[in-house]
């Protein structure tokens, strides 16, 4: 395999809670088409374009709105970009992803690192990438800086974020006259200081080493787009997939390398693909042979990834904080095959490998296969509001007209938007004879921070068992117990009105609207 001479790099921001149209934004960028590098010493030319960016940009981008629920309208693209373009699209990017939970962006193209190797920077078409190879003043100013881009990112979105970078990065002064590399290459270890908070970041090799550029899509991209549309994983588990797929297509040649801010939690909290799992057409007491075999290969896997772990460490926070995460899903595998007796049915019962429950979370909650249809008699069961007193729904939905709105997680970008959207038009919302309860499976004291946090004036369920979600058949996201983004307004007990893709910043305007139709 041929390897691209210079970084091609991908950066994927991805937060999994389910979202409305305005919440998952992409920008999307391929550059292939740079100018041959002169030589000033020997005018000899070598070419430095590249052949698959703008072919792994365009396949990412139309992964994201066809497979993975971004809206054409969300995604910013841009191919043979220069540098002023390339700002362009980074404040075009942040102003679309303000408030969001979910920001991607992905980027394939020239890279190099900085003389001392301490920083990363992406390539524009229009830079001078002989003259940058040399000079550190001419990089900086040709060049966009990879720390301003993170920068970018961490004031797009407060929620999770994950990066991506597929490369094969060389500074052009470490090359001989033919392009081959002399010595050196990859991309340079990211110091733990350029990480924004929650903050995943995936490079397609191991810092210092490099990355196939393949046929039509490099590995390390090609893993992506096969990986990442899969139901029933966490990000965690969707980017182990690409490294494993990657280290097979190159007989583990390439080995991808990855980081992350903080402890974790938020990214085994989040799923790209949402939605319920498939009920298995006979139910089984307890784990069949296959599924055993199947997690037992998870535990060696697991344990020999946390001895390698340990081995390695040099007593930095980042990495006992890695170590923690992996040792918690080593736990979450054991104790559930411990809870389950073994049964033996056909391996046709059940799928040969099933994604873990999340360490601290609920099992994923099957609810209805569809939501509660219009004309369908709300639920009549009983739960528990923020200050822990009990709501019979059956009794508050009986009279009048009730938003009952579903939303992921309290105090989270998208679900604050919803809520204040509420609260600040709530004299509107009274005004139009709708009363208003929201419901998550978060604690009650979860709830009851977020109510005082925003002022909230309408009750919040702490819907922790999901009975709630389940009884109006709300999806959830696979292996958590989050429920997507759906609202339904109920009058004397009837559905009359469903919003399976609620928009939290016209919450209020949309249930007003349909009160006034019902």
């Amino acid at each position: 395999m041929n390897s691209r001479p210079l970084l091609a790099a991908v950066l994927v921001f991805l937060s999994a809670l389910p979202l409305g149209a305005a919440e998952r934004v992409a920008l999307v960028i391929g550059n292939d088409a740079y100018p041959d590098a002169v030589d000033p010493a020997t005018g000899r030319a070598r070419p430095v374009k590249l052949d698959n960016c703008v072919n792994d940009a365009t396949a990412v981008r139309d992964m994201l709105r066809d497979q993975l629920g971004f809206p054409a309208e969300g995604i910013i693209f841009g191919q043979d970009l220069t540098r002023t373009q390339i700002y362009q699209k980074l404040e075009a990017f942040k102003k679309a992803a303000a408030g969001s939970e979910m920001a991607l962006v992905f980027y394939a193209g020239h890279g190099m690192e900085s003389l001392d190797g301490r920083e990363n920077f992406i390539i524009p078409v229009d830079a001078d990438l002989v003259g940058a190879g040399e000079s550190e003043a001419l990089l900086r100013g040709t060049a966009v800086n990879l720390t301003e881009v993170l920068g970018y990112v961490t004031k797009a979105t407060g929620g999770p974020k994950v990066v991506l970078l597929d490369c094969c990065r060389d500074r052009p002064a470490k090359r001989t006259a033919t392009g081959k590399v002399a010595e050196g290459g990859g991309l340079a270890q990211l110091p733990e200081d350029q990480i924004p908070a929650d903050t995943l970041i995936l490079l397609a090799a191991a810092p210092n080493k490099q990355a196939s550029d393949g046929r039509g899509h490099g590995p390390f991209t090609a893993a992506l787009l096969a990986n990442l549309p899969a139901r029933g994983q966490n990000l965690l588990d969707a980017f182990f997939k690409v490294s494993d797929a990657v280290q097979e297509a190159t007989g583990k040649q390439q080995i991808p390398w990855l980081k992350f801010d903080g402890s974790g939690t938020i990214f085994r909290q989040s799923a790209l693909v949402t939605g319920n799992a498939p009920v298995a057409a006979t139910p089984a007491p307890g784990m069949n042979t296959a599924e055993l075999a199947a997690r037992d290969r998870q535990i060696e896997e697991l344990k020999a990834q946390i001895a390698k772990m340990a081995r390695e460490s040099t007593g930095r926070a980042d990495q006992a904080a890695e170590l923690a995460v992996v040792k918690e899903q080593l736990t979450a595998i054991q104790e559930q095959i411990q809870s389950k007796p073994a049964v033996t049915m056909t391996p046709s019962a059940f799928p040969a490998t099933q994604p873990s429950p999340l360490p601290n979370q609920s099992s994923p909650i099957a609810g209805r296969a569809e939501p509660l249809a219009v004309g369908a008699a709300a639920p009549t069961l009983k739960s528990v509001d923020q200050n822990g007193k009990e709501v019979d729904l059956g009794k508050a939905l009986s009279s009048g007209t009730t938003l009952v709105y579903f939303y992921p997680k309290a105090d989270t970008p998208g679900c604050t938007t919803q809520a204040c959207n509420l609260r600040d038009e709530f004299e509107a919302v009274k005004a139009a004879g709708i009363k208003v309860i929201g419901v998550s499976a978060d604690t009650v004291e979860a709830q009851k921070k977020f109510e005082e946090k925003y002022s909230l004036p309408f009750t919040l369920l702490a819907d922790k068992d999901g009975a709630v979600i389940k009884a109006f058949g709300v999806p959830t996201i696979m292996g958590t117990s989050l429920a997507s983004r759906q609202s339904f307004l109920v009058k004397e007990g009837k559905i009359v009105w469903r919003e399976l893709k609620a928009t939290p910043k016209t919450q209020a305007k949309d249930a007003i609207a349909a009160a006034k139709a019902n």
